[in-house]
């Protein structure tokens, strides 16, 4: 009879909310990732075997409780002083999850299914930041040629000392024709980490004129380089601070810097000469790179010509360009030409003193042709060996003579000539053997 009313009782009551105690009911013990009864989650073998990231779409994957990656209640009935606490975080996550990226980047990379990347996450620092400032903060961006399977293509490079491996646009990449395995890339900065996908290859970089060369041997290539870029008024800086005056700039011919180049090739970022300002609180100094002169340093917003500047900007911002006038578009066109040499008046370098020491001391003129002495870097050079590529070269010749009669005619009179016009010479028994600079 009791049990009559009750079910009177709620079926009156249908409609109406009750509120009771939710009890959670849970297996101890129990594995969510591996289904192993025998242990939780936080000590799972394989869960502990995997990096951050898998660990964190795991934990997705099966609905985990981000806080204590058990199941079977809400997050807002966790405990609010579950904080990380690892490396001083002060987030409301486990701790094997720290350093994990957003979770809706998680998500989005497993509806994208690029599961292949996900056992090669790499942790890289790349020292971008953002700040507010009453003066432009110039790094050094220098002119770049980039070579990757027969192409060679014309940019421009940040030298960033703060980065760990070098950087590469995607556009930059499929212009040069570089490709590679995919990797998942965690870029770290000043505000936090975020996944990238990302492809790892090889290539060389050079200044225009050649006479500097790297290899990239594990340069990334990523989707895209956030680079606030802005115009330098070259010539107005080289006629308000006297040292830059007489130092050659590169033309800018683009307008956005499409490369990190890291500390993972040091000599890039040598700096050979520096030309300091009376003040080097208040004016940009220009530094010589591998790659060619630029510009460093800060420069005052009272700069006469000067670009409206924005209220928020990046440090990292900075391309040198001209103002368009028609004698800086002339100056662009010489100095794009390769075949000019720059005439760079100033201080004399050591090396530059050692040659033209040498061409003063020895450059001649013979009543048909001038002569000048090799241009040696340093005087205790001693040449090796090179007996073998000699033998190497007769027998060569040998064989040359034997199949063709014409030159074998022709040989011996060759050799007398350059003996007559002073070119060769017989060696003498007693110059056999003489080590330096003879051979």
């Amino acid at each position: 009879m009791a049990n009559s009313r009750a079910a009177t009782a709620v079926k009156e009551r249908k409609g109406h909310t009750v509120r009771t105690t939710k009890v959670s009911l849970t297996t101890k013990g129990k594995c969510y990732i591996c289904t192993t009864a025998g242990h939780q989650t936080q000590v799972c073998p394989r869960f502990l075997s995997m990096n951050v990231l898998n660990r964190t779409e795991e934990v997705i994957r099966h609905r985990l409780c981000l806080r204590c990656l058990g199941k079977g209640h809400r997050q807002s009935d966790r405990s609010q002083s579950q904080l990380c606490r690892k490396d001083g975080c002060q987030a409301y996550h486990h701790r094997l999850l720290h350093g994990a990226p957003r979770l809706a980047d998680v998500a989005s990379r497993m509806r994208r299914g690029l599961t292949p990347i996900r056992q090669n996450v790499e942790r890289v620092d790349v020292g971008l930041a953002s700040r507010r400032t009453s003066n432009e903060v110039i790094c050094a961006v220098v002119p770049v040629r980039i070579r990757g399977n027969g192409r060679q293509v014309r940019s421009f490079a940040l030298l960033d000392s703060g980065s760990e491996v070098s950087l590469i646009s995607d556009r930059l990449a499929r212009q040069t024709g570089l490709s590679g395995p995919l990797h998942c890339l965690q870029l770290r900065t000043v505000t936090g980490e975020t996944s990238v996908a990302a492809r790892r290859t090889t290539c060389e970089i050079s200044s225009l004129d050649g006479a500097s060369r790297f290899q990239l041997k594990q340069a990334l290539v990523v989707p895209q380089l956030q680079l606030g870029t802005r115009t330098m008024p070259v010539s107005m800086m080289k006629k308000q601070w006297y040292h830059l005056k007489n130092i050659r700039f590169p033309a800018a011919t683009l307008d956005r810097v499409e490369m990190f180049i890291g500390m993972d090739v040091p000599l890039a970022h040598h700096y050979r000469e520096v030309k300091v300002g009376p003040n080097t609180q208040t004016c940009p100094i220009g530094v010589l790179t591998p790659f060619g002169w630029t510009i460093v340093g800060r420069v005052p917003k009272v700069l006469k010509g000067s670009d409206h500047l924005e209220e928020d900007r990046w440090v990292r911002r900075h391309v040198m360009g001209g103002s368009g006038s028609f004698e800086e578009l002339m100056e662009r066109f010489v100095d794009a030409d390769p075949l000019t040499s720059p005439i760079v008046p100033g201080r004399v370098t050591t090396d530059e003193r050692v040659v033209l020491d040498i061409l003063k001391s020895t450059t001649r003129f013979d009543g048909e042709r001038h002569e000048i002495s090799l241009l040696w870097k340093s005087a205790g050079i001693e040449l090796p060996c090179n007996r073998a590529s000699a033998m190497k070269r007769f027998f060569t010749n040998e064989r040359r003579l034997v199949k063709d009669i014409y030159v074998a005619r022709k040989y011996p009179e060759t050799v007398l000539q350059y003996i007559r016009d002073g070119h060769a010479k017989r060696i003498a028994q007693d110059d056999l053997g003489t080590k330096g600079r003879t051979w």
